[in-house]
């Protein structure tokens, strides 16, 4: 929706210089592409974002929530919401992908064909 549309513009300016939604790892954070299939609610995604060191302490990850880090002026709780729905709104992009861990590193990560693939070798006359 709309609110997810503008979040994925915060996440292009804020979050995309370490995090990747593509399924190419930047090496600097993980990628989000498939991030929204773990089925965290809102509130925690949101919650994660603004105060990041709450569930993951030691991450190089900066607290988002203004007044909580020194390295980053810090969010509004409606860009954080916007944010949170963009990331959220990644589990429909991903619904495609094969459950984590169970694909190799070089598999492709696009969206299958509409059309079945032929099977059956052609003939030639």
């Amino acid at each position: 929706g709309e609110m997810a549309a503008k979040g994925r513009v915060l996440f292009a300016a804020e979050c995309a210089r370490c995090h990747s939604v593509d399924g190419l790892p930047t090496g600097a954070a993980p990628d989000l592409s498939d991030f929204g299939t773990e089925g965290w609610s809102h509130a925690r995604v949101s919650d994660t974002v603004r105060d990041v060191q709450r569930y993951y302490r030691g991450t190089k990850m900066p607290s988002f929530g203004r007044g909580l880090s020194k390295e980053v002026e810090g969010l509004s709780p409606e860009e954080i919401d916007r944010i949170t729905a963009y990331v959220r709104s990644l589990r429909e992009k991903a619904s495609y992908l094969p459950p984590k861990g169970t694909a190799p590193k070089d598999a492709p990560r696009e969206k299958p064909s509409e059309k079945p693939e032929e099977t059956a070798p052609k003939k030639t006359p």
